[in-house]
């Protein structure tokens, strides 16, 4: 994902996502997130370095034309769809890493509030 500006820019300069700038996100309980390692090799981009800005907000950095950021459509679909972002072209990949949630059946009524708000979430990638 990034800003429109940053993102025409990069693209009318000929700059592909293996020399884009990227933004990487600063969080000691991201371990189990993907990041721009494992999109590389799952799409098959060589990158010789991986260097690029950590931050906090990753997102309000990429809106600040920072550098392009890896985007899950649950964080990055408002922007999205209010023209804020934009997905680089060609760069969707499932990375395949999901959520799963356990129930014990007979649910209570908060534990089927939970649920349907977790697949209505699900909907909208």
């Amino acid at each position: 994902m990034a800003a429109p500006a940053l993102l025409e820019r990069l693209q009318a300069a000929g700059v592909g996502l293996d020399r884009a700038p990227l933004i990487h996100v600063r969080s000691p309980h991201n371990q189990h997130w993907a990041g721009w390692e494992d999109y590389f090799r799952a799409s098959n981009i060589p990158r010789a370095r991986l260097s690029g800005q950590t931050f906090n907000n990753y997102v309000q950095a990429v809106l600040d034309q920072r550098g392009v950021m890896l985007g899950w459509r649950s964080i990055t679909g408002d922007a999205v769809r209010d023209g804020a972002l934009r997905m680089w072209p060609g760069s969707e990949v499932d990375l395949g890493m999901s959520y799963y949630v356990t129930a014990r059946v007979p649910k209570s009524r908060s534990t089927q509030e939970f649920l349907d708000w977790v697949m209505m979430c699900g909907e909208s990638d």
